[in-house]
This record gives structure tokens, sequence and C-alpha cells, in this order.
């Protein structure tokens, strides 16, 4: 997937609103319980995003240096770290795959539901390991399976079959699961000259209390998202949301509907 920083600028807010509270928050706390940071550490964030990991880590860290490619996204999270008082992060925009910091420089580098992303994901993994210095630290998750996320399910079944060309969605092709296979991802890690790989996996459930909130997610400007939409015109969206509707009360009954997701978390040397 091609890392587009006007995507991202147009998903800022949905990401502030949407997908930081509801997909990526409850992860942030696994990341860092695997990070071992101290208040002498300092962190290199990539793909930092509306700052979900950003504020958790900066009452634990010396330092930390949060990049994004988009404007927006670390606009808004200026805004959240000048709403909290906090003064000891930074931000600078710049693309995970080339890195505008000098190496051996950071005792922890992290990156949250980002790397899948990337165009060259190897490219990424080799830049976290560049900047770390000998004893540092990489830490970073991605998603798990599709058969993994009940959310992703949830959407697929809801746009299958919805126009008469709609072609049957396969999951493992949404940019979101680049990277699930465990396996795979160890490869590249090894690939990109980490030590001492650990893989761990990781679930949360979330609340929905109605189909509206599920609704919201999927429609937002996320580019995993938009995939469910792509080719799909906006004069089908109500019977869309119909057939989300019907697919949760299938499957769960009733609303409230408690979801679950699963993740991987990598930690490793550099």
């Amino acid at each position: 997937m091609n890392e587009s920083p006007f995507e991202w600028d147009l998903a800022s807010n949905d990401y502030l609103q949407q997908i930081g509270p509801r997909l990526t928050r409850d992860y942030a706390g696994d990341l860092i319980e695997r990070m071992n940071l101290s208040p002498k550490c300092s962190v290199l964030e990539v793909a930092a995003g509306t700052g979900e990991l950003t504020i958790e880590m900066a009452v634990r860290a010396k330092t930390i240096l949060a990049t994004d490619i988009s404007d927006e996204m670390l606009g808004a999270l200026q805004g959240r770290l000048q709403k909290r008082r906090i003064n000891n992060v930074l931000t600078s925009k710049m693309s995970g795959e080339l890195l505008d910091c000098a190496s051996s420089s950071f005792d922890r580098a992290v990156c949250m539901f980002g790397i899948m992303l990337f165009e060259a994901p190897i490219k990424g993994l080799q830049e976290l390991r560049r900047v770390l210095r000998p004893t540092g630290r990489a830490v970073i998750s991605v998603w798990s399976t599709p058969d993994h996320f009940e959310m992703m399910q949830l959407f697929a079944s809801a746009v299958a079959g919805l126009c008469p060309d709609q072609k049957p969605l396969d999951l493992t092709k949404n940019p979101a699961f680049t990277l699930s296979d465990s396996a795979k991802l160890k490869r590249l890690m090894k690939e990109a000259g980490f030590s001492n790989i650990c893989i761990d996996t990781v679930s949360h459930l979330k609340n929905f209390a109605s189909v509206d909130e599920l609704w919201s997610i999927l429609i937002s400007a996320t580019p995993p998202l938009f995939w469910f939409l792509e080719g799909i015109g906006i004069e089908h969206h109500n019977e869309l949301k119909r057939r989300l509707h019907d697919q949760c009360l299938s499957k769960f009954v009733r609303f409230p509907l408690q979801l679950s997701s699963e993740a991987l978390i990598i930690s490793a040397d550099p």
C-alpha cells in the first residue's frame, strides 16, 4: 500500500474521533509493557497518527520524537499534547521508510499499527533498527488474521452481494492484514537485522451500543476501511447500513455488541 500524505490527512479527524478510541487505544498499554520504558529513555515513534500511544508513553519516557507522513495527523496530536500540557514530545513529518534521524540515536523505536501499511515494510523495519542504539529495543504491532477481527468480518459480510457485480471480498487482501502471518513477519524482522524476536498475540473486546457506532467506522476516510466501499456508490449506503444491522443481529442477536480484535505485538533487539 502506498503511503499517501493526502489520504491520511483526510483521515485525521476519523482517527481522532473513531479509529483511535474504538480500535487502537486499547493496545497502547500492551506495547508499552514490552518496551521496558524508563525516565531515561529516548523514544522514536513512527506512524504516530493522532497520538493514542504517544500520550501514554509521554509520562514514562524522557523524550519522544513522534513522526508521521500526515501534517493533519500531527496537528491533531499537537493539539492533544498542548491540552494535556505534555512538553517532552516533539513531532516531525517524515516517512517511516526514510527517517530523517541519525543512526543509533534512540533507546526505543515503536510503531503501532503502521508498518503493515507501508509500501515496503522491510524498509520501515530496517530504518527502525538503524536508529536504535545497540542496547535499544523495537516494539511494533500489526493486526492478526481477519478471522480474529470480528468487526472486519461483519463489514465484509454486509458488503458481500450488495451490488449485482459485487465481487466476494477477500479480507486477506485488505491492507490492514498485510503482515498478519506471524511466520512471514518474523522472517522480515530477521531480514531487517533484528534478533531476540518475540511475537505475542493479544486481543481486546470493544462494546458497540448500536449499528450507528459501527457504521461511523465503516464510512471513515481511513484507507483500510475505505477498501470496503471502493466501487460502491453513496446511493447504496442506506442498504449497506441495513445489511450491516442485519448481520449484527444474525450473529449476536441484540445490541450492544462486544466485538473482539486480535493483534500481533513484536519486540526485538537491534
